[in-house]
């Protein structure tokens, strides 16, 4: 409920707000709120308050930005392919705000005509875990470098991924693959 509230002012002063950019920084805020509250949601439903199921969690948080953010009609389509890992809040909460990250890059930026494929896969390797999130769009310029960006999204998704104590890979062919690797 308090996440609500505080989503919920802060769409109250973006009302107020005449400046776009400001407006959008207020929306990325939003959003990351909302993937916050999601995780909490998940752990009130859940029988075991230790550990949220991973693909009921990401599967509806990545629907939930799609649907809510994607320029309408929608023509961005979600594919999924997530094992169903108990995780710790530990995992959980930098897992969504990475991908809450991430597929929002995918809608604001890969697909120029409007229309595309994001793909969210999580799978388990032994004692490790794998998050792939994908789309099919421009792919990334060729200049891209993850580490000199100013970009406060990618570089809330590295210091995740470092609190992960994960392993990050880029990929840009044909679209982008950003791929995470850390110990379950």
């Amino acid at each position: 409920n308090n996440l609500q509230v505080i989503s919920s002012l802060l769409s109250l002063q973006a009302k107020y707000c005449g400046n776009e950019e400001v407006k959008n920084i207020i929306a990325d805020s939003q959003a990351r709120i909302k993937s916050l509250a999601l995780v909490h949601e998940k752990l009130y439903r859940t029988e075991n308050i230790a550990h949220i199921s991973s693909r009921e969690y990401l599967e509806s948080l990545a629907r939930d930005i799609i649907n809510f953010q994607a320029p309408r009609p929608i023509k961005i389509r979600l594919e999924t392919d997530i094992d169903d890992i108990p995780l710790e809040m530990d995992k959980c909460i930098p897992l969504g705000l990475i991908t809450n990250e991430l597929v929002r890059n995918s809608l604001k930026h890969a697909f120029p005509e409007g229309e595309g494929i994001i793909t969210v896969n999580f799978k388990r390797q032994g004692d490790k875990c794998k998050l792939e999130i994908s789309d099919n769009g421009k792919g990334l310029p060729e200049d891209f470098d993850i580490e000199r960006l100013s970009s406060l999204g990618l570089q809330l998704v590295l210091g995740l991924v470092r609190q992960l104590d994960g392993q990050l890979v880029i990929e840009s062919d044909g679209g982008t693959l950003f791929s995470i690797e850390f110990p379950l």
